[in-house]
């Protein structure tokens, strides 16, 4: 694969493949292999090999091409984390990738970047996050649990919380929008950060908003570590609640009966001044024309007060 995005970034940066100019030594692999990689011997010759693979595709396309073998990736849109994991039978720590994803937790070999363990994020029961370690438990869908050394527990649990609070979100409106082969279904862009769990939700037609409920495991979201020798916990037993922690959500919530009471007040009042502008400057007009024509007629104008109302009177 490396060598495949090395020669995809060839005809990038440098066009089609020049068989007198793209030879060993033009490259500075430094720019186009992972560091690991750089002193593996013939690896250039190899890559220029990949290059030729490309000839004709534009910069755009070659661009086009790179981002879709990247999200062709297992490991594509997996946030890493490195930590220490304890070796089974041995009293050694050894280097380990701890991934996160928006549906599964997985382990993966610090060399060969492969797979080694994956965890689906509806299996994870508890967590918890200290300044030194972090610990998953998996309840019944493990007998162990799985604890590595870390400084950076508390963005693993952060991040975990965020994917955690969008199932949840994305299991309600399942399960009272009908998601699923529905032209009004609602739409949902993620954006999951270390301390940040975003969910954006957009409705079309009649549907009302989804809002956070239980899940098929239901659970607790608890803030994260707060200090430095404070541990913060999460869990998946029990009734759901979710917050939202150091991050922000957006979130559209439907207005109660007394707020809509309130606005409806609210908008006759603005129609009742409307109208009673109208009529007063309909009252304001009327009175000057009827003031207009007696005195064109050579009339004297009086004013009196019959049944308390002002208006003219016209006197010959």
């Amino acid at each position: 694969k490396a060598i495949q995005f090395g020669g995809l970034q060839c005809q990038v940066q440098f066009g089609d493949h020049v068989d007198s100019k793209h030879k060993p030594g033009f490259l500075d692999l430094k720019e186009f292999l992972p560091k690991e990689y750089i002193k593996l011997k013939g690896i250039e010759k190899k890559i220029f090999g990949e290059h030729q693979k490309f000839v004709g595709l534009s910069e755009v396309e070659a661009k086009v091409k790179y981002t879709q073998f990247c999200r062709s990736l297992k490991t594509y849109g997996i946030t890493f984390f490195l930590v220490k994991e304890k070796m089974k039978g041995k009293n050694k720590l050894v280097p380990r990738l701890l991934g996160i994803t928006k549906e599964s937790v997985v382990r993966v070999d610090e060399k060969t970047k492969e797979i080694m363990k994956t965890w689906p994020l509806t299996t994870v029961r508890r967590w918890a996050a200290s300044p030194n370690s972090f610990t998953l438990d998996f309840g019944d869908y493990s007998d162990t649990y799985y604890s590595v050394q870390t400084t950076e527990g508390e963005q693993i649990s952060q991040l975990i919380a965020g994917y955690i609070d969008i199932i949840l979100r994305k299991k309600k409106a399942k399960d009272h929008l009908g998601i699923e082969g529905d032209e009004n279904s609602t739409m949902y862009e993620e954006n999951v950060q270390a301390g940040q769990a975003t969910i954006i939700q957009h409705n079309m037609g009649n549907i009302k908003h989804p809002s956070s409920g239980n899940v098929s495991m239901p659970g607790l979201l608890r803030d994260g570590y707060q200090g430095e020798n404070k541990i913060s916990v999460g869990s998946l037993h029990g009734q759901v609640s979710s917050q939202s922690n150091q991050g922000k959500t957006i979130q559209t919530k439907e207005l109660t009966q007394a707020q809509r009471a309130f606005i409806v007040t609210i908008t006759e009042g603005l129609d009742a001044i409307d109208t009673a502008q109208d009529n007063l400057n309909r009252s304001q007009i009327c009175l000057v024309l009827a003031m207009i024509q007696p005195l064109r007629n050579g009339e004297r104008i009086s004013w009196t007060c019959p049944d308390k109302k002002w208006g003219p009177s016209y006197r010959p």
